[in-house]
């Protein structure tokens, strides 16, 4: 099976993804990871293939990509940062997503490259697996959520999920908007796009003991660590 890994981001978004793929070869897969081109000796030595994007580290050492970092806990100003991120990744991203996913049997990707791939998906009917680093799906969890009002179970925590999920369509709106008219998709409205999510598996990076299974989460989601 053809299997293609978008890792973008930092080491800390690509090193568990290259242990990934390097799992996936053993057992008989042909890998490609999607990376930054700063990481391609360190993939390519590993005996793994490789496809460029961006560079995420240059763009955090950029005087506004340490300011996203230095705002800590500022939602909103986090989330600018966060668009101004995307809009520099996209094209260089989405043009490398779109060239790997026509040989591949199945994607899978963290949170950075998850809204281009549903339109891929849609486009070429790529198989998508979410393959995350940490729980991002809206909960009543406090310990599967991004953002926590309480850390105990609660429908505060529920609610905020549905307000983070809605901001992070709204970073990724204009970029995504661009690819699926360059895919001939029409535009995606939001209710489309948690349609989409609830029709991907997810599979989390997290030990079930460090994260128990919240009984809100959909039969699509589960942990793949014991």
């Amino acid at each position: 099976m053809q299997i293609t890994i978008a890792a973008i981001g930092s080491r800390g978004d690509v090193q568990p993804y290259l242990a990934l793929a390097l799992g996936l070869k053993a057992a008989g897969h042909s890998v490609t990871l999607i990376a930054g081109e700063n990481f391609r000796a360190w993939i390519t030595g590993m005996g793994v293939d490789f496809a460029p994007t961006v560079d995420i580290e240059m763009l955090m050492n950029s005087p506004d990509g340490r300011k996203w970092v230095e705002q800590g806990h500022n939602t909103r100003t986090q989330f600018r940062q966060m668009r101004w991120i995307t809009e520099q990744i996209a094209e260089t991203a989405t043009k490398t997503l779109i060239d790997t996913a026509r040989s591949s049997d199945v994607m899978l990707t963290g949170l950075a490259a998850e809204a281009f791939l549903h339109a891929i998906r849609e486009k070429y009917g790529t198989r998508l697996i979410a393959a995350a680093l940490q729980p991002y799906q809206r909960s009543r969890s406090g310990a599967a959520s991004l953002n926590i009002i309480t850390p105990g179970t609660s429908r505060l925590n529920g609610w905020m999920g549905a307000l983070v999920t809605r901001m992070l369509f709204g970073v990724y709106r204009p970029p995504l908007k661009k690819l699926r008219a360059q895919l001939d998709l029409p535009p995606l409205r939001f209710s489309e796009y948690l349609k989409a999510r609830d029709a991907t598996p997810y599979l989390y990076g997290v030990s079930r003991h460090v994260l128990p299974h919240p009984s809100d989460w959909s039969p699509q989601c589960r942990s793949s660590l014991s």
